[in-house]
């Protein structure tokens, strides 16, 4: 049904870009379709990041083939050690490739608030590995 919405509020928005009024329907089913597929979409990620928040909650590490990356397995220590907001947010923005308005509607906080966390999630993960490859070095 929101697609259906979306579909009409676009409608109305755009109403002045349809040249032939004879195309109405046509224009207007187009538009219902794209929004469709973008909600399928927008819940194949929000699903995705569901499953690997289960995951980690219940503390099954994920597998992929770069586990022997001495690199990775830090970082993922380090994600793990942030707030469960800040890797909510990490993981939809860059294992799940979400867009920073897509994070904010699905986790229902201000597109500020994600941009924020976001940042100073990296922040703190450039410093921890910053610290870990100084205290490595020594």
């Amino acid at each position: 049904m929101d697609a259906v919405c979306e579909s009409i509020e676009i409608c109305f928005k755009k109403l002045k870009q349809l040249e032939s009024p004879q195309y109405f329907e046509t224009w207007f089913i187009r538009i219902v379709i794209n929004q469709c597929k973008m909600q399928l979409r927008k819940r194949k990620k929000l699903e995705g990041v569901v499953e690997l928040l289960q995951n980690q909650s219940q503390g099954e590490e994920e597998v992929n083939n770069f586990t022997s990356n001495q690199n990775l397995e830090k970082l993922r220590e380090k994600v793990s050690s942030l707030s469960e907001l800040d890797r909510k947010i990490l993981y939809m923005r860059f294992w799940m490739n979400c867009r920073l308005k897509e994070i904010s509607n699905n986790l229902n906080i201000p597109l500020s608030t994600v941009k924020t966390r976001l940042y100073s999630g990296l922040k703190k993960l450039k410093h921890e590995m910053n610290m870990e490859a100084s205290n490595d070095e020594r």
